[in-house]
């Protein structure tokens, strides 16, 4: 896994009436309709930046389900590379963090999406700050 990209929503997409629109993951057979909605959820906190912090509770509550569900979608986002999750020592809460993965990529060139350069001043470079959950 190493050093994993991430995006700020607001530096790869067009911006349309106030919303960001995370549309191309509906297109990944390989992520559920409940972990693509969640997607949308993590996707709209983070705005204009590469991570966001909504409670497990929060995200429960937003997407009409349990807590324990809300941890599987999040696994399998995690799985699929779109997200990663990171535990903050200090408050001991989830930040979440938008992948700029190899499959994201793939995914935006299928659906014919612009790719931005590799060296774009939007993404960032975390190293060894990822854990599975």
């Amino acid at each position: 896994r190493g050093n994993m990209r991430t995006f700020s929503p607001t530096s790869l997409f067009f911006h349309v009436r106030d919303k960001y629109q995370p549309r191309f993951i509906k297109h990944d057979e390989l992520i559920s309709i409940g972990s693509s909605y969640l997607y949308g959820i993590i996707f709209e906190f983070c705005g204009d930046k590469d991570h966001c912090y909504p409670s497990q509770t929060t995200l429960a509550l937003l997407c009409k389900s349990s807590t324990r569900t809300v941890q599987n979608y999040t696994a399998q986002l995690v799985k699929a590379e779109y997200i990663a999750v990171k535990k903050d020592e200090k408050t001991g809460r989830n930040i979440y963090y938008l992948l700029l993965s190899p499959r994201l990529l793939a995914l935006l060139r299928k659906r014919r999406f612009p790719v931005p350069p590799p060296r774009m001043k939007a993404y960032r470079k975390h190293t060894k700050i990822f854990r599975p959950i």
